[in-house]
């Protein structure tokens, strides 16, 4: 261990920290800046000599780098108590927030500025978010990771951001992205925009094929860019004769590019009414992306981070995935720091320097279609290296307008409904709140604040009587409350005193009662936790100590308010999530069906298409009521493929015993697999409170229902058994997600025989997921029966590619069955996928949700068996591409609600 340098006198981490690693400059192009050493670096005194330094190590050779070439540095050059970097607030056990920056801006003084003008012709890669900091001034590693940006108060870019190693330790599918920022130079691409063009410039705009962005607010389209070529792009106002020529350059093309145009753009040329080319070819690059990328952000501006040299220009906020929250600020949108000092330069990419509001909008806009023109052609030869041009022609893009007009339309609700069942929810939670003991119940606190004065209060003053020189007294003091006020007289020295002019008041001092609720702040929890000498519970993704749902989990076993609170919380997220007061004044609800959803391939679901935030697919069967037909006389039909997924991995793994059992009528393999875990016959059956009056015919209904319940747990446990083991889940994380669940009778031990009784009912299951996972160690990703791809790269791969297989190639074969309800739309592409057997819907009827593997959709009510018999003869055909496999289907419906389908 190196001593510290005389450097590090007077610096506050002097005594603090451990170790002393000075940076060390090479002859190379090259300096990589890290955030502090690691235990094995300050031992060695050598910078990225630890795990974290071999991760990055290993990208740098694949990035074409020699790492003996590189010079190496750190913000701060001894290692902090903990790991725990000194102007993080987990720090302050250690040292002061003033000295943490002291500490760190005495480092940067010191040490880290003088690295940096020697290695002046170097490119500079800042590994981490306080490296990135400390560099350039900006904030949020996942926002900035990419982009070429100049030294804090540089003139040109020097400094390359990379997600530090321990991040992508946790989160593995970004090492080929951070590899590719190592490749990246610092050169900036050019910006030829036209921000204000002519309408002659407009008219000599000939392209047929070109990329386009719309900018709109609630009042309609206000801009609309167009860019046929690489670095260029021409900003057109959507207002007099420039709208004209638009409708000339759309209703001529021949090929459109945008980054969800689908889901978006092309929703507004058909309010327009412009008429659009039969042969339009929608290029698409956002759905693109999905295929291509599945595991990785959406968003252009991620997109646009990987496959080009251009700065971050959006801001929107973080990314799905930042290393490091704490800290950051999101960096808002950065077309607004136009007028600041501390905004980036035009000419570095970002929006200092422009002249105006509308200037920098329009600049935003330019560069949004700029990146979506560069960005197509990657994409593009990707689909074909990876053979995926199909399945986005003839799948993501038919499917991308089916879900978007799905989307448009909503479904309607009945707002009493939902007023009922929020009603039945606060009572539950009332009744839950008074089960919780002193330190988690809810209680009343008095606390000051301002009260509204009435009218006609006026500000109390305050007038003091002294007396006169020749007669002075004790200090009288006399307090007005209104100008009536005005005789009052000093009563030592009988002097009248006046209050003057006097000031109406607005607000008084007062207090009120407010609800403090300790179970909903988990600091509050942790606190009561820790009064029980409960153990803290670390989250096996994070790290953190945690008081969620595992937490609860393992306390509930000694202390049974914490199963209280976990059905508390339960009951508050279904409030808040699904029965949202805006809800109530609503007559329908709309949401955004995404074809760009699970790297799996299923659509996924969310809010903000209207302004709320609700996820149809994740909606709890009692919140399914309040969706009611679009009319009086219309009704619901739900079509579910019967247990698609065990289907399938029966299927694919060949496991015809399994494929026999799941043949046979009645056959449940939850109950099955709980038999041999419990060595007891259990059946569907014992988990109805019917079974046991007919069995015990002198029970009362309260004894019936608790039996039910306990054999139901039975049966739980072997379906929960059922799904880890399907995805090659280990005993420990399946010992805490049972846990997590609420089931803390079990100890670890329990859980790796639970899944050891799997295997001996499954075992040529058990064989081709040994065969799946070698695959995927061999070639490191898997293709399924229909071409979707995806790339493994994480430490949890081996579960994860066993869900693919199944879980993806249903996810194709229930788009299919979608598109396959629209040949008069997707003709061409229905039989470009083989599919045998499709059916345009009957008249009046319309598809309103994909829901994982069922099909909703509603119309008139006397027609529905027409519906159905066309839907199931789509959902039960056979499949070549799976040898003639085809599903079993279950069709419910009603007039009533989706619910009660």
């Amino acid at each position: 261990m190196i001593a510290k340098g005389l450097g590090c006198r007077g610096c506050p981490l002097q005594h603090i920290g451990i170790g002393f690693v000075p940076p060390l400059i090479k002859p190379g192009p090259w300096l990589v800046v890290g955030e502090a050493p690691g235990e094995t670096e300050a031992q060695q005194g050598i910078a990225f000599s630890g795990s974290s330094g071999r991760w990055l190590q290993n990208m740098a050779k694949l990035a074409g780098i020699d790492w003996q070439r590189v010079s190496l540095a750190n913000t701060i050059c001894c290692r902090p108590p903990d790991n725990s970097y000194p102007t993080d607030p987990k720090s302050r056990h250690y040292i002061s927030a003033a000295d943490a920056v002291e500490a760190t801006e005495h480092c940067k003084r010191t040490y880290l500025d003088p690295a940096v003008r020697l290695a002046a012709n170097k490119k500079i890669f800042a590994v981490g978010g306080q490296s990135l900091r400390a560099l350039t001034g900006r904030s949020g590693i996942m926002t900035w990771r990419g982009s070429p940006l100049p030294l804090a108060g540089g003139t040109a870019p020097r400094v390359m951001p990379l997600i530090h190693p321990a991040a992508l330790m946790r989160q593995a599918k970004f090492t080929s992205v951070t590899v590719g920022d190592l490749r990246k130079n610092l050169v900036l691409p050019p910006e030829n925009y036209n921000l204000h063009p002519t309408l002659e410039d407009v008219v000599r705009f000939k392209a047929t094929e070109f990329a386009f962005d719309f900018e709109w607010d609630r009042d309609g389209i206000s801009l609309c860019g167009l860019s046929d070529r690489f670095y260029q792009a021409l900003v057109v106002p959507f207002r007099g004769g420039f709208i004209q020529e638009l409708q000339r350059i759309f209703e001529s093309a021949t090929s459109l590019i945008g980054h969800n145009i689908i889901g978006a753009d092309l929703l507004w040329i058909e309010r327009l009414g412009w008429k659009l080319r039969d042969d339009l070819q929608i290029e698409d690059t956002m759905l693109k992306q999905h295929l291509c990328q599945p595991d990785f952000p959406h968003g252009l501006d991620f997109v646009a981070s990987v496959f080009t040299n251009k700065v971050f220009w959006k801001g929107k906020g973080w990314e799905e995935m930042d290393e490091e929250h704490e800290g950051d600020e999101q960096p808002g949108q950065q077309w607004r720091t136009y007028g600041r000092s501390d905004a980036l330069p035009r000419s570095l990419g970002g929006y200092g320097g422009c002249s105006s509001a509308s200037e920098a909008f329009a600049l935003y806009n330019a560069r949004d279609t700029d990146a979506e023109f560069q960005i197509n052609t990657p994409l593009s030869r990707m689909l074909e290296k990876w053979d995926l041009t199909s399945l986005y022609r003839n799948v993501s893009r038919p499917a991308g307008f089916i879900c978007r007009d799905i989307s448009e339309r909503g479904l309607r609700l009945d707002t009493s409904r939902l007023a009922g069942i929020r009603a039945t929810i606060d009572t539950q939670i009332t009744a839950l709140e008074k089960g919780l003991p002193a330190g988690l119940a809810p209680y009343e606190r008095t606390v000051g604040c301002n009260l509204i004065a009435p009218v006609g209060t006026y500000r109390s003053k305050e007038k003091v009587c002294k007396g006169t020189k020749k007669n002075p007294h004790d200090t009288f003091t006399i307090i007005f409350n209104s100008p009536a006020d005005s005789s009052t007289s000093c009563l030592v020295c009988g002097r009248v005193m006046s209050p003057g002019k006097m000031v109406i008041a607005k607000v008084l001092k007062g207090t009120k009662q407010v609800m403090v609720i300790p179970y909903n702040s988990p600091k509050e929890v942790a606190a009561y936790a820790a009064s029980l000498k409960c153990r803290q519970v670390i989250e096996r993704k994070t790290g953190q100590v945690t008081t969620g749902k595992a937490a609860r989990g393992i306390w509930a076993r000694e202390h049974p308010e914490f199963t209280l609170l976990g059905e508390l919380k339960k009951q508050l997220t279904l409030r808040n999530n699904f029965a949202k007061d805006s809800l109530l004044g609503l007559d329908r609800m709309f949401f955004n069906l995404k074809v760009h959803g699970t790297n799996e391939g299923r659509l996924s679901s969310s809010g903000r298409r209207r302004g709320l935030d609700l996820n149809i697919q994740n909606q709890p069967a009692a919140f399914r009521g309040i969706y009611i037909p679009e009319r009086s006389d219309w009704g619901f039909v739900n079509i579910d493929i019967s247990q698609g997924e065990s289907w399938l991995t029966c299927w694919l793994a060949q496991d015809w015993d399994r494929w026999a059992k799941l043949q046979t009528k009645g056959y449940d393999e939850h109950s099955e697999l709980a038999s041999a875990i419990f060595g007891k016959s259990i059946t569907k059956a014992h988990t109805s409170p019917k079974f046991w009056h007919a069995t015990e015919p002198t029970w009362t209904d309260e004894q019936c229902t608790a039996e039910a319940l306990r054999w139901d747990a039975y049966r739980q446990v072997g379906k929960k058994t059922n799904h880890a083991s399907a995805y090659g889940m280990g005993y420990k994380t399946y010992h805490q997600q049972l846990v997590t669940a609420g089931y803390t009778e079990y100890k670890e031990s329990d859980t790796k025989g639970f899944l050891e009784e799997w295997k001996k009912l499954n075992p040529g299951t058990v064989a081709w997921q040994k065969r799946t996972v070698a695959q995927v160690a061999s070639q490191g990703y898997l293709r399924n029966a229909f071409g979707r791809v995806r790339w493994f790269s994480s430490r949890d791969s081996g579960t994860q590619c066993l869900a693919f297989l199944p879980a993806s190639t249903l996810a194709d074969l229930v788009i299919r069955m979608m598109i396959a309800h629209y040949p008069g739309r997707f003709r061409t592409e229905i039989d470009n996928n083989n599919t045998k057997i499709f059916h345009e819907m009957v008249p009046e009827w319309i598809m309103s949700i994909m829901v994982h593997d069922s099909l909703v959709m509603q119309g008139p009510w006397e027609t529905r068996q027409e519906q159905i018999e066309r839907s199931t003869q789509i959902m039960s055909q056979e499949w070549p591409e799976l040898n003639n496999f085809r599903f079993q289907v279950d069709v419910k419906s009603s007039q009533i609600s989706w619910g009660d389908c």
